[in-house]
This record gives C-alpha cells, sequence and structure tokens, in this order.
C-alpha cells in the first residue's frame, strides 16, 4: 500500500512549503548554562505554542552522549538524569510497558538493548511500527543516522540509503542510540503535505494529523550540532504542532535530518540544576511527569564525570596514536573510558601501570554494568601482541571476559585475572588495520553465579609489535630505503653530496660535478669543431667537400663540390667536339703537313771566285743570326734572288748579318775590306744549306 504514496512523498522531499500554517518564531530568551549545551525558548505563531530547543556542540570539551541502558522500569527524565549524572534529558522513543520495550533499535551505556526490549523482534512484525524507525547514533569520534522506512522506500535520494535492510546493522562502537519516526528533515528537505490533516500526510504515523506536544531530535548538515527540542501542547498557552509544522520547524532550525520523537504525555526537557524546562505536566493532562523507558542524556562540564575530550567530534585529532613499534594505553589516556554508574568503580592511585588503575566487582547479568574500553589508533598496520597489566591484589575474578577489535573483526578471550604473576599478560595476538575503529574492551557480566568480591581490574593495555617491520633497526626483505629508510638508510638522491644511484653530471651537477664539454651543452669547447658539433660552434665556412660550390670553389678548385669543368684547350684533353690540332694543338697535338710534289731546284749561277785579300788588320768574325729554318714557309725553295722557286712574291725574309765592328771605310765598305756583295753571298749559301735540308727530312 506504500507505493500509492511514491509522488506525495517525492513532492513532500522537495521542499515546497505547505500552503497553510507556516510556522514564525519569535525567540524569548537564550542561556549557556554548560559549555557546549544552549538552551533557546521560543514563541511561535500559527500555531501559538511554548518551544524549546537545546542546541549541543558536539566539539566542546567534556560533551559526551548517552542514552538509556537496557531498563528494567521506567523512569522520568528528571529520575535518569540524577542518577546518571547527565546535564540534560529529553525524552526518547516511543515505547510500551507490556512487555517492556521501544518501538525501534536502541543503545545506551554502550551495549545494545536485546531484541526482546526493541521493536526488531520478530514477535513484533505484524505490529504497524515493525521496522519503521530511523534513529542517531553516538560513537568515538562520529555521529552517524540512518532513514525511516517510509523514506526508504518512497522518498527522494538521500545520504546514508540502505534500501534492501530497512534496518540496518549498528555501527561497532555505537555507544548511545535512539529511534524515532516518521523523519521530518531528509537531507536539509523538509517533508511537507498538501494539508496537514490529510490522510496522505505522514503516512506511517497517523498521530501527525493532529497537533499534539512534541518532541525531535536533529543534526546539522556537518554533523557537529545535534538539536533536541520539545514543544509544549494541550493547554490554553500552547496549542501543540502537526507533524508538518515540526517538520518546518527543525527545518529553519537548522537541521539537516530530522526525526519525531515520543511526545504527548512524554514531552519533557530537563537540564541539571533548574529541573523541567516546559510544562511536562501540562504535557500529560495534568498527571504531572511521565515516567518512560527511553532518554537521551547529554554530559557537558566538570560535573558530567566524563574525560575532557569531547567524545563524538568528527573534527577531533585521534586521542592517541600507537607508533608503528608498539606501546601503551594507560587508564589515564584520554583513549580510555569506564561506563556504568560511577558508584560502582573504584579508583586506586598508588598502583598500577602507570600508578593508577580501576577496579569493579564481576556479577552474574546477561548483559554489562560496568565495563572499560581502551581506544586504538594505530600509525601503521601490523602484526600485534595485546597485553593486559595484573596487579594481583585487585585482579580476581577467574572469567574476566576480554572483547579486541581489530581489524574489522571481533575476538573475544576469557582471561582468569586472580592467576599469574604481576605484570604484563597476554591477551593473544592479532592482525590491526593502521588508524582507529580498533579497541580493547572489558565487561563485568558473566552468565554463571558469581561469588562476591570477584574484583575485574581494568589498568593498562599494550601492543607489541611482532615479526620484522619497519623500525626494528634491520632491513628485512619487502622492506627498502623507500619504504623504510629507518631500517635500510636514506635512498640515494640529488644533494646528498654522493654521486650514486641513476644520478649524472647531468641530472645532479651539485653531487657528481659539472659535465665535461660536450657537444649540445652550448658551448664550443673541447674537441668540439663546427663540422663535429655545429650545434654549439656554429656551420662551418665554406670548404672543397662540403658538397655545396660556394666561395671561391670552382669546377677547377673542388670538381668534387661544383662538378666537373667543361672541356677546353689547355686542359690535357682533346674534346672531339670542339678541340682540334688546329684549334688547340696544345691538347690535340700538330696537325700533319700536307702531302704535294717536291718542288725541283733551278741552278743558279756558278758564283764568282773573289781574289783573295790579304786583310790589314785583324778580323772580327760576323755573326750570323737565322731564324729557325723550321719556322719558314717549308714548301717554297729559296732563290739567289730572293723570289720563291715556285714563283711566290712574298719575300724571305733577308738575313741580316752583323759586324763585331762597326767601322766602315771611306769607300762605304766594311772594316777590314772586301767587296760588298759577300754578304749576298753568304746569304746564298745558307739558303742552299736550308735547302739540302729540306730536302733530307
Amino acid at each position: 500500500m506504500h507505493h500509492a504514496l511514491l509522488p506525495l512523498l517525492v513532492v513532500a522531499l522537495s521542499g515546497v512549503a505547505s500552503s497553510a500554517h507556516a510556522v514564525s518564531l519569535s525567540l524569548q530568551s537564550e542561556t549557556t548554562p554548560y559549555p557546549g549545551i544552549t538552551v533557546r525558548k521560543y514563541r511561535t505563531s500559527s500555531p501559538a505554542t511554548n518551544v524549546w530547543v537545546a542546541r549541543i556542540d558536539l566539539c566542546t570539551s567534556r560533551v559526551h552522549l548517552d542514552a538509556t541502558k537496557t531498563p528494567t522500569g521506567t523512569r522520568t527524565a528528571a529520575s535518569y538524569g540524577s542518577a546518571s549524572g547527565a546535564q540534560l534529558v529529553v525524552n526518547g522513543d516511543f515505547f510500551k510497558t507490556s512487555p517492556l520495550h521501544v518501538y525501534g533499535d536502541a543503545v545506551g551505556n554502550g551495549v545494545r538493548w536485546p531484541y526482546s526490549k526493541s521493536g526488531l523482534h520478530a514477535s513484533y512484525a505484524s505490529e504497524w511500527f515493525y521496522h519503521r524507525y530511523g534513529w542517531i547514533a553516538f560513537g568515538p569520534d562520529w555521529v552517524d543516522y540512518t532513514h525511516t522506512e517510509q523514506v526508504k522506500l518512497h522518498g527522494g535520494p538521500a545520504t546514508g540509503w540502505r534500501p534492501t535492510k530497512v534496518a540496518p546493522p549498528l555501527r561497532p562502537g555505537t555507544l548511545a542510540l535512539v529511534s524515532g519516526f516518521p523523519e521530518l528533515v531528509v537531507d536539509g528537505a523538509q517533508v511537507t503535505c498538501s494539508s496537514p490533516t490529510a490522510s496522505t500526510c505522514f503516512p506511517d504515523r497517523t498521530d501527525m494529523r493532529a497537533r499534539h506536544p512534541r518532541t525531535a531530535m536533529g543534526l546539522t548538515q556537518d554533523k557537529e550540532t545535534l538539536l533536541l527540542v520539545v514543544v509544549d501542547g494541550r493547554t490554553s498557552s500552547s496549542a501543540g504542532m502537526y507533524g508538518s509544522e515540526l517538520a518546518e520547524l527543525m527545518k529553519k532550525l537548522g537541521a539537516w535530518v530530522a526525526f519525531n520523537l515520543d511526545g504527548g504525555g512524554s514531552t519533557q526537557m530537563w537540564l541539571d540544576g533548574q529541573g523541567y524546562l516546559n510544562n511536562t505536566s501540562g504535557n500529560n493532562g495534568g498527571g504531572g511527569a511521565r515516567a518512560m523507558v527511553n532518554h537521551w542524556a547529554v554530559f557537558a562540564g566538570t560535573t558530567g564525570g566524563k574525560p575532557t575530550r569531547p567524545g563524538h567530534c568528527l573534527s577531533s585529532a585521534p586521542c592517541q596514536v600507537i607508533p608503528a613499534a608498539g606501546g601503551k594505553v594507560e587508564d589515564s589516556s584520554a583513549c580510555f573510558q569506564s561506563f556504568g554508574p560511577p558508584a560502582y568503580w573504584r579508583k586506586v592511585t598508588t598502583a598500577g601501570s602507570g600508578g593508577t588503575l580501576r577496579w569493579t566487582n564481576a556479577f552474574s547479568s546477561s548483559a554489562p554494568s560496568n565495563w572499560a574500553w581502551w581506544q586504538l589508533n594505530l600509525a601503521e598496520a601490523g602484526q600485534y601482541k595485546v597485553q593486559w597489566y595484573r596487579v594481583g591484589s585487585y585482579a580476581k575474578f577467574a572469567k574476566t571476559r576480554y572483547v579486541v577489535r581489530a581489524d574489522g573483526g571481533e575476538y573475544t578471550v576469557v582471561v582468569d585475572q586472580g592467576a599469574g604473576s604481576n605484570g604484563w599478560r597476554d591477551l593473544g595476538t592479532w592482525d590491526f588495520a593502521a588508524g582507529g575503529d580498533q579497541w580493547v574492551a572489558v565487561y563485568d557480566n558473566d552468565s554463571g553465579s558469581v561469588a562476591a568480591d570477584q574484583h575485574i581490574i581494568a589498568d593498562a593495555v599494550r601492543l607489541v609489535r611482532v615479526g620484522p617491520w619497519c623500525g626494528d633497526d634491520s632491513c628485512e626483505q619487502g622492506e627498502t630505503c623507500a619504504s623504510c629508510p629507518g631500517d635500510c638508510g636514506a635512498c640515494p638522491s640529488c644533494g646528498d653530496g654522493d654521486c650514486n644511484g641513476s644520478e649524472t653530471c647531468t641530472s645532479c651537477p651539485g653531487d657528481c660535478g659539472p659535465c665535461p664539454p660536450s657537444c649540445g651543452d652550448g658551448d664550443c669547447n673541447g674537441s668540439e669543431t663546427c663540422t663535429s658539433c655545429p650545434g654549439d660552434c656554429g656551420p662551418c665556412p665554406p670548404s672543397c667537400g662540403d658538397g655545396d660550390c660556394n666561395g671561391s670553389e670552382t669546377c677547377t678548385s673542388c670538381p668534387g663540390d661544383c662538378g666537373p669543368c667543361p672541356p677546353s684547350c689547355g686542359d690535357g684533353t682533346c674534346d672531339d667536339d670542339d678541340e682540334t690540332c688546329a684549334s688547340c694543338p696544345d691538347d690535340c697535338g700538330e696537325c700533319a703537313p700536307d702531302a704535294g710534289p717536291e718542288p725541283a731546284a733551278e741552278p743558279g749561277p756558278e758564283p764568282t771566285v773573289e781574289p783573295e785579300v790579304e786583310p790589314v788588320a785583324e778580323e772580327v768574325p760576323d755573326v750570323v743570326e737565322t731564324s729557325d729554318v723550321d719556322d719558314w714557309n717549308k714548301d717554297t725553295a729559296v732563290s739567289p734572288d730572293g723570289t720563291t722557286s715556285a714563283g711566290g712574291t712574298t719575300p724571305l725574309t733577308p738575313i741580316r748579318t752583323h759586324h763585331l765592328s762597326e767601322s766602315v771605310d771611306a769607300g762605304g765598305g766594311c772594316a777590314g775590306g772586301g767587296p760588298a756583295s759577300v754578304g749576298w753571298t753568304l746569304g746564298a749559301l745558307v739558303g742552299l744549306l736550308v735547302l739540302r735540308r729540306r730536302r733530307r727530312v
């Protein structure tokens, strides 16, 4: 039948305001009775009613939340507060007294209620409230919540949804939990209705459609502020609220998520030292404060008896970090906490591991009353031996129950505290994870009979590292300089003064020194040249052999770059196309002479023999200069008269005769005498000699 309501809930969760009955708030007073607790009184109109709001700062020192442990009966808020030492108390979940149980789940004093006293029990499966609740829970340094069945099955997106588990398992380490329904604000969106009295408005609780006294709980988005709210009703001065009006109120107060709690005659807010703040009798029809089975309790200030460190602040640093080698958690540590009635815990200040210890008596019960735990937050995952500290004069009970939570698992160990020597005693060895959500706890109850004066000691616990680990001064297999420098030494690194590992003069000149000159370093040095390293030295000037014909290179000086020269006269090669013996005898040789008839020799006149003249003085011989006979025209015979024998007209070059003495006689003859015709006669003789030579060729 719930599926038919899906359109309504989706619209409601969108944050659209109701068309009527808008709530307006007027602040009447504000006080801070304890650090971390601020109480405000409001007067509202539409409807006219009185509202008290307690804002709890979960990150203030000494602020801790608790709830009623498994009850044996009912108690008013004042009675429960006085007995527990709490500073502020409001009523909790809906309940029934026959048999005694609440509608939802419950945890108080760190112990979960048995199923038989919660709405989880199978015997309530046919009840209208079965599994419909949501809850807010507190643990060490955390706060959590879950949504109601209605929201999980029909609502919009919501943080913490577990659609396959309407009643999810509790988070390990839950110290206090109170359930409620219906849900009023879902992830910042208030639930609204088309009409506050419509049958579709809050289908999981029909009493939300009438004005009654109300109690609600909520969290801000950062989960660091808890809102506890009571609304008076059923009197002439205070009308109470519809469920939709309560949802609007919680949204205006800053709730990110909020739940309706037991209201009506159970609506109560009690403050230590001031009593009830609201009209508890009027809410109960004049019958006085109603006794209930379930309560929220806020501890704050020095009178609460809780540790100074806040119990549930998400932004808190760990209470103590156990180093990799192990360590101990004393009963004086912020990571130690005792639970149960303070009257049954005794503290000794003259004995124990750190000079103090606590003890209580064991008793026969299905649930613990007084118990203690040591929170464990480890710096490093590993295997550790867990030990407890024994002082024989206070440790007596033979069946003392310990629970060790390590790396997500829980292990129960029963120890005879009355046996053995004093000092550190072993509980066992387990693998622990790094971080928190781990602990050691000791409980005071046993299922069998327990004799009188069976003391249980709660002193220190100690973790001792087992096996090789980083920090044991030995570089074991799997450890490296990177993962464990303490054991294996520091890894080589640039700047450590040693040139090692993968360091080079390039990557780490500080350790390895500057690199020697090399091509590419920007400097032309060492053996680098323009040829071997043009990047540093620049390109080489033009040169023969560089493949480019440039500069002063020619085909003659550098045929490798410029190519061979074209053929030319004088290159020693006779080119058949252009050169001949005529055009280039140096390359092609001299041309052969033309073949022709041998000219006949012309007989000449017989020279007249001159009479020999006796020289009157010493005669200087003549020097005859002639041109090379080969330079003459070889086809022409010379005649005595200087003409060619072939009838040519080209005159022969005259033969010049030089006399060494240039003395000339008065008659014009050469000095020394002789006719002038002698010169001609000599020339004719020379010509004949030439002709004869020609013929011999």
